[in-house]
């Protein structure tokens, strides 16, 4: 039962509704009755204080004569009449100055609560007079004049005046009564109140809760009679109205479902033969590139190195013909050569570099893990602020042309953007023939550079031409980057045989 009221979650409207009546109201009784009661405690023994002070210091006034002149029965008769009058007060004792007993007056009334005592001195005022020993000087008063002559008092005995606060306390107790019992009643009141909204409302809303389940189970047409008003009644005939709309509703839809369904089919198919379509496109525009590139190079081969080599023989023999002729002329001419020399070596260097770049022959002579380790050796002598490493597993001795080109496009092309954006200290290129599950090419780039956010960051010209590539083999492609962890590139390609 603890449990079942702990678990507020559990609870329902009815539950709810109680306690958020009924919270603020008992927590309003019980802070009403304890400030209540504390406050009429304050005040009757702020009310006792004021009281006692006040009695003792009127005695005090009244009783100087009595003191000084001795007349004890005049002071024994009004302490007694003052105790007859107002009972809380339990005892008086006047006091000589050296607190010697004179009188003690005590009433007759007994009370259980804590008494309290109040004391005031009884002073005689005494008045110092002016000897007047300069009597050849006019006497003025003046501020030492006055200090002089002042009155002084002096304490010739004590007032004790003993007081309860049993009459103030019942007071208040009965003022505090009252207001709680007036609390009481609107508190039942009020809970009654709660228990029968409370109840009325739960009673139309489990009404609505089965109209709900009806339609939650299909049954769209419904008629109910509505018994209540206000916000409840609205949401009842908002939930008929909605019902018979949903009702329409399904109708409608199951014949654009219908429609729809057959427009998705007809597009799907379209899109698998778009899709198709873009693959082969993309095969052969990648096939038109390599092809292209494989003509530059043989042009760049087998004419214009051939025309540096004939330009490097045609300086050598102008060498050999200068070295007849007379001394400024022949050196002039002979430094002309030489350099024609030199720039057609490096003419012939940047060719050889452009057709290795266009037709990677190395993939004919030695395969492709052979050649892509011959490039990562360029690459790690070019950066020598980099280390540039190669793994490879298993048998590529067989690869297609097409595919082995691919592949080292997508390694160079990788390699080419870890040098321009990376800033990496090292990087490992892996290449393996995963013939037995899936029959892939598996290509795995991973550098320690500074990364990038791969969700905001937007993918380079490069990027795109690598997932252009990857997706015409029917490959998939995959970057795992961090900021400041480096970036890994995977990417699996299909196994075809040469």
């Amino acid at each position: 039962m603890t449990m079942g009221l702990l678990n507020w979650k559990q609870w329902g409207i009815k539950s709810r509704m109680t306690v958020i009546a009924l919270f603020p109201l008992t927590l309003m009784f019980v802070f009403n009755a304890g400030y209540s009661y504390y406050s009429r405690l304050s005040e009757a023994n702020q009310e006792l204080e004021e009281r006692g002070r006040l009695l003792a210091s009127l005695l005090a006034d009244s009783g100087e004569y009595g003191v000084i002149s001795g007349n004890i029965s005049y002071l024994e008769r009004t302490l007694k009449g003052l105790i007859e009058a107002d009972k809380s007060i339990r005892k008086i004792e006047i006091l000589s100055s050296d607190r010697r007993l004179l009188i003690r007056s005590t009433g007759s009334v007994a009370s259980n609560y804590v008494a309290h005592n109040f004391e005031a001195p009884i002073k005689r005022e005494l008045v110092s007079v002016d000897s007047l020993n300069d009597l050849t000087k006019p006497h003025l008063p003046s501020s030492a004049t006055d200090s002089q002559t002042a009155q002084s008092k002096e304490v010739v005995g004590y007032v004790v005046v003993t007081i309860t606060p049993s009459e103030m306390l019942a007071k208040q107790e009965q003022r505090t009564l009252v207001q709680f019992s007036i609390s009481s009643v609107v508190l039942l009141l009020s809970i009654g109140l709660a228990l029968i909204l409370s109840v009325n409302l739960t009673r139309q809303l489990a009404k609505t809760v089965a109209i709900v389940r009806k339609i939650r189970q299909g049954n769209y047409p419904i008629h109910t009679n509505i018994t209540t008003g206000g916000e409840i009644a609205e949401l009842q005939i908002a939930i008929v109205e909605m019902a018979d709309s949903l009702d329409e509703f399904r109708r409608g839809l199951e014949e654009k479902v219908s429609t729809r369904t057959k427009a998705l089919e007809a597009a799907r198919d379209e899109a698998l033969k778009s899709n198709m379509e873009k693959l082969k496109l993309i095969q052969k525009v990648n096939t038109a590139v390599e092809e292209e590139r494989k003509l530059l190079s043989i042009e760049i081969h087998d004419q214009l190195n051939s025309t540096l080599i004939g330009i490097r023989l045609e300086a050598h023999q102008i060498i050999d013909v200068v070295k007849e002729l007379p001394a400024p002329y022949g050196e002039e001419i002979n430094g002309k050569a030489r350099s024609i020399i030199n720039l057609a070596s490096d003419l012939y260097g940047i060719a050889r570099e452009i057709v290795r770049r266009l037709r990677p022959e190395v993939i004919d002579a030695l395969g492709l893990c052979g050649a892509v380790e011959e490039m990562i050796q360029q690459y790690d002598m070019r950066h020598p602020t980099c280390k540039f490493s190669f793994e490879e597993a298993g048998d590529f001795s067989d690869l297609a042309d097409d595919l082995a080109i691919a592949a080292y496009r997508l390694i160079q092309e990788a390699l080419s953007n870890v040098i321009k954006h990376a800033a990496a200290k090292a990087v490992i290129v892996t290449l393996q023939a995963l013939l037995k599950d899936g029959r892939l090419l598996k290509i795995k780039i991973t550098d320690d550079g500074k990364g990038f956010d791969s969700e905001t960051a937007e993918p380079g010209i490069g990027l795109i031409g690598m997932r252009e590539r990857v997706h015409g083999l029917g490959g998939q492609l995959k970057i795992q980057s961090t900021a400041g962890m480096g970036t890994t590139i995977v990417i699996e390609l299909p196994f075809r045989r040469s």
